[in-house]
């Protein structure tokens, strides 16, 4: 089976954007489900079928520009074919499937070196005038941007693919139970920005010169994802499930400063000068292995033994408790570990009302790079702080063409703060801000012709 796939426009004003763009196509390349077929035996119980194995092929192509800084641009080629099949009874779904995906990347990007502004002896040591700055091939401000500024100076192509297998498994325990167990293996590609060639250098009178360079070199990271469910359906009008599953990542991005060697100079293209020796070189790496161990629950339940007029009446609530394990450099920008929601559904023929609540726990954010002087220590990180928030959606209809609705969200208002600690900070110093966010209504309606 050939399938065809229709993606965004990628055009694009920044990478950033772009990068945006390419990461939403690329969601949607996924493998079909094979479409079970039931056969009954004669005695009219359903037999076991091995299905036809499904296949699909997509290849993508895409570009991208940007203008803010000096131009860059990159083009990638994504292929993928996919295989599978499945065996299916009344009782027993089990579901694989084989997915390879090759991507090639050939860009290149700004190389921003203020070394080639500068006059060098014989020995290509930089010369320094009567004030020991670094003298100038030229007075000329244009003339010295032309020449720190390279547009398009920074190069760079890579390619990597591998298989990525997936199984799903379903146990009918009765009518209304089901237990569900699942395996993926998943891939996660660096953000475009980590990876569109160029190089900033700072200047070389600063107290630690750096080069910030891209690491064209950056692999995705991949995840082998374990999932244990059990599932009800509609038993006294609740629904609910109950879970954990593992995620196991390899290969996590995470931001390094190290020393400049000349090994690391040829590894990302830039050039072999002895005074960059004196730099530290800063970029995304893979820093290693991490895992994400999980919990969810969630439950739904119609109040069918309520009077007529309030019928319709839903209560329904979630949790999902996460922990997270790994290096410490691993850029984990998001990671909450408790939250919470829940609410009340009130739906008639004609119009409903939603209430919900959610919670959500303490969120961790960037790394902060240890510094003595300025009293940072170790494994700090920023946190935006737990939030409670409350909202109200409602919709009335007229008829099947004309309604109106109205939601509130964040009813009330919330104060969040944001946080920066590390295990030895107390809890007095770990609150930086207060910020308070008030309450946004919608009003309007809605029609079909």
């Amino acid at each position: 089976m050939m399938s065809a796939q229709t993606f965004p426009n990628l055009v694009a004003t920044s990478v950033s954007e772009w990068s945006r763009a390419v990461t939403d196509s690329l969601t949607l390349v996924a493998i079909p489900p094979p479409t079970a077929s039931r056969q009954l035996r004669p005695n009219g119980r359903p037999s076991h079928s091995l299905l036809v194995p499904f296949w699909t092929f997509m290849l993508l192509v895409v570009g991208a520009w940007a203008q803010p800084a000096g131009s860059g641009a990159i083009e990638g080629r994504v292929s993928n074919g996919a295989g599978g099949g499945a065996l299916r009874n009344a009782v027993v779904s089990v579901v694989g499937s084989a997915q390879q995906t090759v991507t090639e990347d050939d860009g290149a990007g700004a190389l921003n070196d203020p070394l080639r502004q500068y006059v060098r002896d014989a020995r290509q040591n930089l010369v320094l005038g009567a004030n020991g700055q670094p003298v100038f091939l030229t007075a000329d401000l244009l003339e010295r941007a032309q020449l720190r500024y390279v547009e398009r100076g920074a190069r760079a192509d890579r390619s990597y693919g591998d298989w990525y297998p997936s199984f799903n498994a379903s146990y009918h325990l009765t009518e209304n139970l089901v237990l569900r167990a699942a395996y993926a293996r998943t891939l996660g590609r660096p953000d475009y920005n980590f990876i569109v060639p160029g190089a900033t250098f700072s200047e070389p009178t600063v107290a630690q010169p750096t080069i910030t360079v891209s690491n064209t070199g950056l692999k995705p990271w991949t995840g082998d994802n374990f999932d244990l469910s059990l599932e009800t359906y509609q038993i006294k009008g609740g629904s609910g499930s109950i879970g954990a599953f593992r995620k196991k990542i390899k290969d996590f991005f995470g931001g390094s400063v190290t020393d400049t060697t000349p090994e690391l100079l040829a590894r990302y293209g830039l050039p072999n000068d002895p005074l960059y020796l004196n730099y530290d070189i800063s970029t995304q790496t893979n820093v290693g292995d991490a895992t994400i161990t999980g919990y969810e629950f969630a439950y739904s339940q119609s109040l069918f033994f309520l009077p007529a007029w309030a019928r319709g009446l839903q209560v329904f609530g979630s949790a999902t408790r996460l922990e997270l394990s790994g290096n410490t450099l691993a850029d984990f920008t998001g990671y909450s570990p408790r939250n919470y929601s829940g609410g009340i559904n009130f739906v008639r023929p004609r119009f409903y009302v939603k209430f919900t609540v959610t919670h959500q726990g303490v969120t961790r954010g960037p790394f902060i790079t240890p510094s003595v002087a300025n009293g940072i220590p170790a494994d700090t990180y920023t946190y935006q702080g737990k939030r409670l928030r409350y909202g109200i959606n409602a919709q009335y209809s007229f008829s099947k063409a004309f309604s109106v609705y109205g939601s509130i969200a964040n009813l009330g208002g919330f104060i969040g703060g944001n946080l920066r600690y590390s295990p030895t900070t107390p809890g007095y110093m770990k609150e930086r801000r207060r910020q308070e966010f008030p309450s946004t209504v919608q009003i309007g309606i809605k029609g079909q012709y």
